[in-house]
């Protein structure tokens, strides 16, 4: 056997097979750079075999199958109180939902479709504020609203309802009144 052969041998055996093999041990005997081989190769072997046997688990198996018992457990446990967070989360949502976002829907669909009618009005006796004080009580609805003009003008506008413009229309004939006594007496 020749170096080439020996070193083959070597990269392809185990320890046993070296020892079985006398043509390898014949060899490496004549031959220092093969004996050195093959010390470095049974060394790195039997270091190799021992960090195997070293690697068994010093827990018993009894204590390792409860261990997967109780992480088995608390992954259960877990995934019912996610459950049960979810659950709450909708609970909440729902609850908010009808609670706040459908009633402030529905009052702005009843602002927008209550029937908001606008009329300019002039003076002849009251000025703008008197009219305003005057029909304010009855100008109620969501939505409805008064401004008044300043002086020099008398002028008010008012929004409201067809209800409460017809009311306010009645107020201003009955106490704006050109020919009313206290009109006259202001003059």
């Amino acid at each position: 056997m020749n170096c080439k052969e020996c070193l083959a041998a070597l990269a392809e055996s185990s320890v046993i097979e070296i020892h079985q093999n006398g043509s390898v041990r014949e060899h490496s005997a004549t031959c220092p750079e093969c004996a050195r081989v093959a010390t470095l190769v049974m060394g790195a072997e039997r270091d190799l075999a021992f960090a195997f046997n070293s690697i068994v688990s010093q827990v018993p198996a009894t204590r390792t199958a409860e261990a997967a018992v109780t992480i088995e457990k608390r992954r259960r446990a877990g995934w019912l109180v996610s459950v049960a967070a979810a659950l709450a989360l909708v609970v909440v949502l729902w609850v908010v939902w009808i609670r706040v976002l459908v009633p402030g829907a529905r009052a702005t669909a009843e602002l927008a479709t209550i029937n908001q009618h606008t009329m300019t009005a002039g003076l002849d006796c009251l000025t703008s504020q008197q009219a305003g004080d005057l029909i304010s009580p009855y100008v109620r609805s969501n939505g409805s609203v008064w401004y008044a003009s300043k002086p020099p003008m008398k002028v008010i506008t008012v929004r409201g309802t067809a209800e409460e413009l017809k009311k306010v229309r009645e107020l201003l004939q009955r106490f704006d009144n050109s020919t009313h006594a206290e009109c006259t007496r202001d003059r």
